[in-house]
């Protein structure tokens, strides 16, 4: 059964902020001239990447307790790590030969060791540091596709996992809400035979009891109609949150051509400025080091073309 604590990770991951654009700024390098260049902003894809590997039993695809209970997690000597009562029943079971369902590596549940990890956070210092720098260079450039590069995997990466248990939650919400159909029609089976002996004397006995058994089916039906709600709302969070990370990775090109755009204006505003700045100081001296004959430098292509080829 999914959890409140899988819901709410679920739903506050959904409401996170939109993608930031990279914007220009400048900063002091340490040499101490102002570099110009962008800075671009994790927009929380990483986190999600770096979250603790043990979320989810890869059994029943549910959150493990990492204090206690039936379905605490536990590791077995390979490394990987289940909820206790779904490797139990695995293991136990004559299908699986003793084996982990990950691995195949040969193990009882007496191999399993329950584990206590402490809870993970992310710290002011952590946030702060999720801004990334680049000057604009075309160092800078490669850098920065290096970076968009990554992000746009890892945004495909967790587009596909999160598709994947969507279609877990669809399929547990479809089968819930076919549970839930067949204990209303046995419910409503008997009360229909409860009135039917209502109208026989002798059969009033008969007809209390039938009354007695649909009694505690509607609890069960209304606690299933919980549980579905809480899936579609799941299942619904998930879409939105895929779709965002197919929108972060298709955003690639046009973050890379973003790039190009601010080197290109940057280039003109600097023609009539005498402020020294990584940029031009680079150029300033290549064209020395080429007039002095001391380095051949190769001729820099524009990082326009560069981004062009990617």
């Amino acid at each position: 059964m999914e959890s409140q604590e899988e819901e709410e990770d679920i739903m506050e991951s959904d409401s996170e902020g939109e993608e930031e654009e990279p914007v220009y700024t400048s900063w002091i390098g340490p040499d101490g001239i102002t570099v110009h260049g962008i800075m671009s902003v994790d927009d929380g894809i990483l986190r999600l990447k770096n979250r603790c590997q043990f979320d989810d039993c890869s059994i029943c695809y549910n959150k493990p307790s990492t204090t206690h209970g039936k379905h605490q997690i536990c590791c077995l000597p390979c490394g990987h790590m289940y909820g206790f009562s779904c490797i139990k029943k695995w293991l136990l079971q004559s299908s699986s030969s003793g084996k982990c369902p990950q691995c195949n590596t040969f193990c009882t549940i007496q191999d399993a060791i329950l584990l206590y990890p402490p809870p993970l956070c992310v710290t002011a210092h952590q946030q702060a540091s999720l801004a990334a720098f680049f000057p604009l260079t075309k160092q800078g450039f490669y850098e920065f596709k290096e970076y968009e590069t990554s992000r746009a995997l890892d945004a495909l990466l967790l587009q596909a996992h999160d598709l994947t248990h969507m279609n877990i939650f669809v399929r547990k919400h479809n089968d819930l809400v076919l549970r839930a159909r067949e204990l209303t029609r046995q419910s409503d089976n008997l009360l229909t035979q409860a009135e039917e002996l209502e109208e026989r004397p002798e059969s009033l006995g008969l007809a209390d009891a039938l009354r007695r058994r649909a009694s505690p089916l509607k609890p069960q039906i209304d606690a299933l109609g919980r549980r579905t709600d809480a899936l579609k709302r799941l299942a619904s969070a998930l879409r939105r949150r895929s779709d965002a990370f197919r929108q972060r990775s298709d955003a690639f090109e046009s973050r890379l051509a973003l790039f190009a755009q601010m080197y290109k204006e940057h280039g003109k505003t600097k023609k009539n400025n005498n402020e020294p700045c990584t940029t031009c100081m680079e150029k300033r001296d290549k064209k020395k080091m080429q007039a002095s004959g001391t380095v051949e430098v190769p001729k820099e292509e524009p990082v326009e073309d560069v981004e062009e080829g990617t």
